[in-house]
């Protein structure tokens, strides 16, 4: 899976720039629409980074498991063009790659191991919505409250912990 260091920096980041905001004496206004923008960037880039995660998880196991180099870039080609953000979408793409059958028995494992299955698409899902909503709009006078940084980073601990497990049993397959 892709490195976590650098999302933990960036998040750890966009806290202490949360954080000095709050703790600031500019106008209220321009307190608000910094704390929307920090909190904004932390939620986005946590997507970015499950996206890249899920891309390596797959990118990973293939290099490990496929012999042929065209299957390999046949398969680096699909990555590239999809983003697989969501579970059904990560799914399509280990279907894809090993099949339905080893699919539900990975599954199986994941249901087992407190429920990490359930978890991720209820995490994914999630924040799906929140990135959804935030992609689509710009920071306005009235705008939606987002998560501060440190929620974002907190779920980041629980969904990197989530993908490491899945990882592992995908290769234990």
């Amino acid at each position: 899976m892709t490195n976590s260091e650098d999302i933990k920096n960036s998040l750890e980041d966009l806290k202490g720039l949360y954080e000095s905001v709050v703790t600031s004496e500019l106008t209220m206004d321009l307190k608000t629409r910094r704390l929307q923008f920090y909190s904004k960037l932390a939620i986005l880039e946590l997507c970015a980074w499950i996206e890249e995660a899920q891309d390596e998880i797959i990118l990973d196991y293939i290099q490990l498991n496929l012999l042929e180099e065209s299957n390999i870039e046949s398969v680096r080609n699909m990555v590239r063009r999809n983003p697989s953000f969501d579970y059904e979408k990560f799914r399509a793409f280990l279907i894809h790659i090993i099949g339905i059958i080893s699919v539900e028995r990975l599954e199986a494992k994941l249901k087992q191991q407190q429920d990490i299955l359930q978890r991720i698409k209820s995490e994914l899902g999630a924040l799906q919505k929140k990135r959804n909503d935030l992609a689509h709009t710009h920071l306005k006078e009235i705008t939606p409250s987002y998560d501060a940084p440190s929620v974002t980073y907190n779920n980041f601990l629980k969904i990197y912990d989530l993908l490491q497990k899945i990882e592992s049993d995908l290769n234990t397959l």
